[in-house]
């Protein structure tokens, strides 16, 4: 994401009264920009640069009900938001007169206690040597052939 428009931050959580810190830090991250519009909180074991794996964590771990937040409705907008313009009414679309809607914050973090019924299907990549059964031409041949979800197959095994 661009510098202003979000964040994916990575929540390691080692005890139940860690329960509830992603919320507070997305919260404060929405706050730090007049122009955030999304902050999304994963675990510990999500590759936070794989969209790949961000996408899985939304469609598995987010209760729409509970884990979306808008933390901070009505506060001072930024111009380059067109979403925002709408609420400007007649006014002229400048910085003073419109509004901030909050941003998206998301919680796909597992809840702590409940990791056992959130693992992922994992390959045991790091017990197979593909050299033992293909030549290195082979390999680079499979390796360019690889898009999106291949990659973090290969590497994580899941």
């Amino acid at each position: 994401m661009t510098d202003w428009g979000g964040a994916i931050i990575q929540v390691k959580k080692n005890s139940k009264i860690d329960e509830g810190w992603q919320r507070n830090f997305l919260s404060a991250i929405l706050s730090t920009s007049q122009g955030a519009r999304i902050a999304i909180a994963v675990s510990e074991d999500t590759d936070i640069y794989d969209m790949d794996d961000i996408m899985w964590c939304l469609t598995t771990r987010v209760n729409p009900h509970t884990d979306i937040l808008n933390p901070l409705p009505g506060g001072r907008g930024q111009t380059f938001m067109p979403a925002e313009r709408m609420t400007a009414g007649d006014k002229e679309w400048t910085a003073s007169n419109t509004r901030f809607e909050g941003g998206m914050g998301i919680d796909a973090t597992v809840p702590y206690g409940y990791e056992e019924d959130f693992l992922r299907p994992q390959y045991p990549v790091d017990k197979f040597d593909a050299k033992d059964w293909f030549t290195d031409s082979d390999i680079d041949n499979m390796t360019k052939r690889m898009h999106g979800w291949m990659h973090s197959l290969a590497k994580f095994g899941r």
